[in-house]
């Protein structure tokens, strides 16, 4: 749905957005957070603090740390990393207590503990409407620290977070931009804010992305020509598969999915299909049997939204156990490849700093989403219709991404173990998502190399 340009509305969302970046958390104040965190007691003297949200807190200025400041560091870390999302101000104090660290006092907003010479230093700040901390371990008496943000339940490094705050101011810059701009509408939904937002872009920066674009689309078009060929001489798939796996953050709906824009085009009917975690009535059948629902019928395309690998991944399988489904994924393969359906399997990753910039700009839309939610309802103009698409916008960013991207390392070598036990006939095509242009245009070739190994093994 298009909804009217009201230019109050807009006037007023900018003028909130500008705040964006530092507006007060829902329902835990940084001041709320400080006062719970600190003691009753004497104030801190001056030392080294972290300051606002920004490039201040990475600039080098101390020395590198020692072998003692990051065992302390680590433990501090670790320590956090086992809060959650939901945890409070007062859980963050209890865990440091845990491992000795006592209230020592406040100095400007930032909250100190020590625990004999060993200093944490936490300063509260908010972004996009949820708390964090910039979190500092030094020793005391040494010109030396490391530092980090605390948020969600997750420890970033400075450049992790760098990466992640840059990407969402980028995002919220970009909205305000294309609301100044009149444009176009306001959006309402994930793809039409997608589109608004490239009104916000820079001249230079958006024609690369137009020229990036059709680039795409005219590889889009030589397979959709070449699928329709193959349907006219009877060799193509008779259903397709578009299984795209890999961790949160890789881009696997917006890269993996351009696949089926070329099938669509060629006369494919399209759906989605969903695999969250198993349900307990899943669980109690064969393991394969809920992905049948993903089968295609004749002349459709069903992109795979998660699938068999994160039943193996997020799950409970060792390594033996991963061999077996693996195996029988293979198994349910050579079924489909049978009955004339092609199954394209992607693995996509991406390296922690794209994931982090791709929470920022997730972090960014859901902070518009709501804050655009709040205008409509105001003017009398929520909908139905655009209260589920900005609750769309504000589900791409959830408590799982963070907790596997502290577990990165794991959660992609796992991904890998899965794509080493089920090659089956047609392998696995494993690509870095980093650079999502790159990505695309391989993921494209890629295809139509499996579009030729199928055609080839349906003449022998």
């Amino acid at each position: 749905m298009k909804l009217p340009p009201l230019r109050t509305q807009e006037l007023r969302l900018v003028e909130t957005l500008h705040d964006a970046v530092t507006s007060a958390p829902v329902g835990d104040t940084p001041a709320a957070w400080v006062e719970a965190l600190g003691p009753r007691g004497p104030v801190v003297a001056p030392g080294p603090k972290a300051v606002g949200p920004g490039a201040a807190l990475f600039a080098p200025g101390m020395s590198a740390p020692s072998g003692d400041v990051k065992r302390i560091h680590r433990e501090v870390q670790d320590a956090l990393r086992a809060l959650t999302p939901k945890s409070s101000a007062a859980d963050l104090k209890a865990a440091l207590g845990k491992l000795g660290f006592k209230p020592a006092g406040v100095e400007d907003g930032t909250v100190r503990f020590t625990r004999g010479k060993a200093q944490v230093d936490l300063r509260p700040f908010a972004i996009g409407g949820l708390p964090a901390a910039e979190l500092e371990v030094s020793r005391r008496g040494a010109d030396e620290s490391k530092r980090g943000v605390y948020f969600q339940g997750t420890v970033f490094k400075p450049k992790q977070w760098a990466a992640f705050q840059e990407r969402y101011q980028t995002e919220v810059a970009r909205f305000v931009r294309a609301v100044r701009s009149g444009e176009a509408p306001l959006p309402d939904d994930l793809d039409e804010l997608k589109a608004f937002l490239t009104l916000g872009m820079p001249a230079a920066e958006r024609a690369k992305e137009v020229a990036q674009d059709a680039e795409i689309q005219a590889s889009l078009d030589v397979l959709s020509a070449r699928l329709r060929d193959m349907k006219a001489a009877g060799t193509a798939p008779r259903g397709v598969v578009v299984y795209v796996a890999g961790p949160d953050a890789a881009g696997k709906t917006s890269t993996g999915g351009i696949i089926t824009r070329a099938l669509e085009a060629a006369g494919y009917a399209g759906r989605s299909c969903s695999f969250k975690a198993p349900s307990a009535e899943e669980r109690a059948q064969h393991w394969l049997k809920r992905f049948e629902r993903g089968v295609p019928s004749d002349g459709e395309v069903v992109f795979w939204d998660r699938g068999p690998a994160g039943d193996s991944v997020y799950g409970p399988a060792d390594d033996a156990r991963a061999k077996v489904m693996g195996a029988e994924f293979d198994a349910f393969e050579a079924d489909l490849r049978a009955q004339g359906i092609l199954l394209v399997k992607v693995e996509l990753s991406a390296d922690p700093m794209k994931q982090a910039a791709t929470f920022g700009k997730r972090l960014a839309r859901q902070h518009i989403a709501a804050r655009l939610e709040s205008a409509l309802a105001a003017q009398g103009l929520l909908t139905g219709e655009a209260q589920a698409g900005l609750l769309e916008v504000k589900g791409k960013l959830d408590t799982a991404d963070f907790d596997a991207f502290e577990r990165y390392e794991e959660v992609q070598a796992r991904f890998l173990r899965f794509v080493s036990a089920s090659g089956g006939a047609e392998p696995w095509m494993v690509i870095d998502a980093s650079k999502r242009h790159a990505a695309r245009l391989a993921l494209l070739d890629g295809f139509g190399a499996a579009l030729e190994r199928f055609t080839d093994r349906k003449a022998g």
